[in-house]
């Protein structure tokens, strides 16, 4: 039985319940598409985390006493908005590795 499954961007990989770690093609009773349909919700899990924490971390860029200049909070409004609209729109991806994350305004 699979106990846990991770990829390391070219092949899946699982670690079976005795231990030992097998690639795909030794996973015993578990569907390619099963582990891959696994991986995608990771990734994906994982991108949202990742958009979820960008935006917690300038959550205040956008209070009234921020100390940042018009432009740079503005630059701020747009990289957010970048990421929700990134995060709402993952569901249509279908190359996972084509998702390019929006630079960070420098200040």
């Amino acid at each position: 039985m699979l106990n846990k499954i991770s990829y390391n961007g070219t092949d899946y990989y699982g670690v079976m319940e005795d231990g030992f770690y097998a690639n795909e093609r030794f996973i015993a009773g578990v569907p390619l598409e099963a582990i891959k349909s696994e991986f995608r919700r990771i990734d994906l899990d994982t991108i949202t985390n990742n958009i979820d924490s960008r935006l917690s971390s300038t959550d205040w860029t956008q209070f009234a006493d921020a100390p940042l200049t018009t432009q740079q909070k503005q630059e701020y409004v747009e990289y957010r908005k970048k990421l929700v609209e990134l995060k709402q729109s993952l569901h249509n991806v279908t190359d996972l590795a084509s998702i390019k994350l929006p630079l960070a305004p420098q200040i």
